[in-house]
């Protein structure tokens, strides 16, 4: 039996995360026992984390552990299959398995990020700024990438300041939105930092400062779109 699709897409470490809570009686466990029993660094365990929670197959507690959903002890029930099936698979050659790991080489490639913002805000009124990375059909990416976005500027409210997304090998990414709300007229300057997201660290990919007009009246419901590039590498 081979794994759901989805988890061959997680990073690093994400299955060794359901594998372990699986084994549990609860199905929970603290970040300390995660990482003991994974090995990942502590970014490695962040990004796999991240993921898990976002597509929801895990959920934090109210302890500070971390607990299986439904959808997450179906994958460690899948992934228990898997590894007893595994266990039975001696006619398989240890080459293939160095075959299916094989390293990805670290290109550079650029895609273009649409940002759609209100064209004006409203003082204390909260709006909405969409961010997505595009497709570029004649440039696709060997593997997924993960990018996080992160939104900031004076005088600014943002909910939430980081958000994150999947750029997937064609087609574009998922959107992320932020509520932002200024907090005076006059107008802000909006700053959008894209970080992929790499084994050991979150890497710098670009970034892109807008001006939003702000003023003490409602908001006129127009937008505007810009776009900016940002240089991933797929296999960090």
């Amino acid at each position: 039996m081979s794994l759901p699709f989805e988890l061959t897409t997680f990073p690093n470490g994400a299955v060794d995360i359901i594998r372990y809570l699986g084994q549990q009686d609860d199905y929970t466990a603290f970040d300390d026992d995660l990482l003991a029993a994974t090995g990942l660094s502590d970014r490695a365990y962040g990004k796999a984390i991240r993921r898990l929670v976002t597509k929801e197959y895990i959920e934090l507690q109210y302890e500070g552990s971390y607990a299986l959903t439904e959808i997450g002890i179906e994958a460690a029930e899948a992934i228990a299959v898997h590894d007893e099936e595994m266990l039975y698979e001696s006619d398989i050659d240890t080459a293939d398995f160095s075959a299916e790991e094989e390293a990805f080489e670290v290109v550079e490639i650029t895609r273009q990020v649409l940002v759609i913002a209100p064209r004006r805000a409203g003082v204390g009124l909260p709006a909405y700024l969409f961010v997505r990375v595009q497709e570029a059909a004649d440039d696709p990416l060997p593997i997924p990438v993960d990018v996080v976005f992160e939104l900031r500027g004076k005088g600014l409210q943002v909910i939430p300041d980081q958000n994150d997304t999947t750029v997937p090998e064609s087609g574009p990414g998922e959107p992320v939105r932020f509520e932002i709300t200024p907090g005076a007229s006059g107008g802000v300057d909006v700053v959008i930092s894209a970080l992929q997201v790499t084994q050991e660290e979150l890497l710098s990919v670009g970034e892109y400062t807008l001006h939003l007009e702000t003023a003490d009246a409602p908001p006129d419901g127009a937008f505007r779109q810009h776009t900016f590039p940002i240089v991933l590498q797929p296999g960090l």
